[in-house]
């Protein structure tokens, strides 16, 4: 419980940032809605709708968890519901199709997958991206490797999913297709790159330290060697379209 309220926290104090700053999950976003050509229009339910750019495209319905994007979409016209992806507030066989874009991955997925099969229809899709094992791959390493450096022990990050989890939690659905892919952008500080990341509210759930001069100034460097004079932010991403 705590970990959820350190994830809605984080969102909902980021939420004006998060349409300017959310450069990848808006490109992985425009790929999901490409792939809606092949599914037969219906209800639609958007899990962790954020900034609300895909609900109010589709007419969905959205639901988040963090109070300030439900509060965003609102004023934009999407119909919202603040709540928790792993126990939606609907009934079961309710939605034609379940739609979630950079949500999933802060969530036990096999109860919100359990819950999108619920609300789905027979027969009705579930397509998804979700972030997986290797994402943020330079920025981990160089953090982890200047707090060993000043604290003598690893810090506990997030840990993304492998692919072979994600989808071995698919049950009850069919998968029709599944594309894995890597989206990087190289920055020219730190300071930027970071931004793209904790500027969106996607913070570390677990920890919090004070971030000293010494402590920043390896960090980057460290960083910089990785990047190999540039600062990237990389994701693996895994997009899934599944069928109940």
């Amino acid at each position: 419980m705590e970990y959820k309220k350190a994830v809605a926290k984080n969102f909902s104090l980021k939420a004006k940032a998060y349409d300017e700053l959310s450069v990848i999950q808006s490109k992985v976003g425009v790929t999901l809605l490409s792939m809606l050509k092949k599914i037969p229009s219906g209800f639609i339910l958007d899990v962790g709708s954020g900034s609300g750019k895909i609900a109010k495209r589709l007419g969905a319905i959205g639901i988040d968890v963090s109070f300030s994007m439900c509060r965003l979409c609102s004023e934009r016209g999407v119909k919202i519901v603040c709540g928790d992806g792993e126990v939606l507030p609907f009934l079961s066989g309710s939605f034609e199709l379940v739609i979630s874009n950079f949500s999933y991955q802060w969530m036990d997925i096999a109860k919100a997958f359990k819950e999108a099969n619920r609300v789905l229809r027979k027969g009705g899709y579930f397509l998804f991206s979700i972030p997986i094992r290797g994402s943020l791959k330079e920025l981990f390493e160089s953090w982890n490797e200047t707090f060993e450096k000043h604290f003598e022990l690893p810090d506990r990050l997030f840990s993304f999913r492998e692919r072979e989890e994600v989808l071995s939690n698919l049950e009850g659905f069919t998968v029709l297709e599944s594309r894995e892919f890597e989206e990087v952008v190289f920055f020219n500080s730190a300071r930027d790159a970071v931004k793209v990341v904790t500027g969106i509210g996607a913070r570390n759930p677990f920890r919090r330290i004070f971030i000293s001069k010494s402590f920043y100034k390896d960090f980057v460097e460290s960083y910089k060697k990785r990047g190999k004079g540039k600062f990237p932010i990389r994701y693996r991403v895994l997009i899934v379209l599944a069928r109940k």
